[in-house]
């Protein structure tokens, strides 16, 4: 779930993975372009930071992909998404890409 379905360049926005199943153990998230670039920029939250971690991928901006960094159950996450700066007229599509893990078997 996003605050909102549009975005300006700059902006902060925030991104929120819940769910009324089972807990989750574990995500990977990124937002990317229609061309599949990585785009924006993640903020963990103060509380989180034990749980998630950013993933620095080659040749995109470390704060560009979040995952976590231990098991413990979530029920749901809360991260601060920044879009790419640029002119607000020619800036693309953003999809958030997301692979939740309910546990070592189990992933949606």
């Amino acid at each position: 779930m996003l605050s909102d379905t549009t975005y300006q360049p700059g902006c902060e926005y925030t991104l929120s993975i819940c769910t009324t199943l089972a807990p989750f153990e574990g995500v990977l998230l990124r937002g990317r372009t229609p061309s599949s670039q990585r785009t924006g920029l993640f903020r963990l939250p103060a509380g989180l930071t034990d749980s998630l971690r950013y993933l620095d991928c080659p040749g995109a901006d470390p704060q560009a992909t979040v995952t976590h960094s231990s098991a413990t159950a979530k029920a749901s996450v809360h991260l601060g998404w920044t879009a790419p700066s640029g002119n607000a007229t020619t800036m693309p599509t953003v999809t958030f890409l997301a692979t939740i893990v309910q546990g070592p078997k189990s992933n949606w």
